[in-house]
């Protein structure tokens, strides 16, 4: 509950910064959404399209650098120190 309030809060301000060809976990975004651009694209033309499976991906990425990028944009201590509590360094 505790990681659900927190992701709800600073979601938004990571919103931004992604392409709106970006479905994975996302705010009213779906795999259908993605298979149906995926589809729209290859009618427009294009030939290539990338697939990234994030599955693994936490469990490889380097939680410090993670965690350095979340706190240059969330400045509420109070919300550092609940996220530190659920990702002990």
């Amino acid at each position: 509950m505790l990681q659900q309030a927190v992701s709800q809060v600073i979601a938004p301000k990571f919103e931004t910064e992604f392409t709106a060809n970006s479905y994975g976990f996302r705010p009213n975004r779906n795999a259908h959404q993605a298979v149906q651009q995926a589809h729209q694209n290859i009618h427009a033309g294009y030939v290539h399209i990338v697939d990234i499976d994030l599955k693994n991906f936490f469990d490889e990425v380097d939680h410090v650098i993670l965690l350095e990028l979340v706190y240059s944009k969330v400045k509420c201590p109070l919300t550092l120190r609940l996220i530190r509590m659920q990702n002990p360094v």
